[in-house]
């Protein structure tokens, strides 16, 4: 380990439930490369968490959608679950809406990424006025800021 990089970061990829898992898997591996990347003068490396996995291996004790939403979202009482929350889509569900906002009222990282566009910092997520669960809110990026 290098003494002067932090050890790895943990992104957790906030994709929907209903993104096939071919196209979850794909994107998961395009941002940890690039992620990775871009961050290897900091950080020793970076390893991305899907939505689907750590729904899959956490919620059945953390006792459904919303007490894993603020699971993600918060963290522990001293330290951050994730370094950040990186979400593909512009417009997200409710249990993304919860996650997002528990990070960044812990002032956490939030991200929208995808290949295409690249990084952008999250500052909130308006309501969609929507009563779908799959689109409730749309997210709300840092004006003229792209990360590179």
């Amino acid at each position: 380990m290098n003494p002067n990089k932090a050890p790895v970061m943990h992104a957790f990829f906030a994709h929907s439930k209903a993104m096939p898992l071919a196209q979850v898997e794909t994107l998961a591996a395009q941002l940890q490369t690039v992620a990775t990347e871009k961050l290897k003068a900091l950080h020793e490396g970076v390893v991305v968490h899907t939505g689907r996995d750590i729904y899959d291996r956490h919620q059945k004790r953390l006792g459904g959608w919303q007490s894993w939403a603020r699971w993600v979202g918060q963290g522990g009482d001293h330290f951050q679950r994730f370094h950040m929350i990186v979400v593909p889509e512009m417009v997200v569900g409710r249990i993304t809406v919860d996650i997002i906002a528990a990070t960044l009222q812990r002032n956490g990282q939030v991200f929208y990424w995808t290949p295409e566009d690249g990084f952008h910092i999250v500052t909130r997520v308006e309501a969609t006025g929507d009563a779908s669960w799959q689109s409730r809110g749309r997210l709300v990026l840092l004006p003229h800021q792209r990360v590179r």
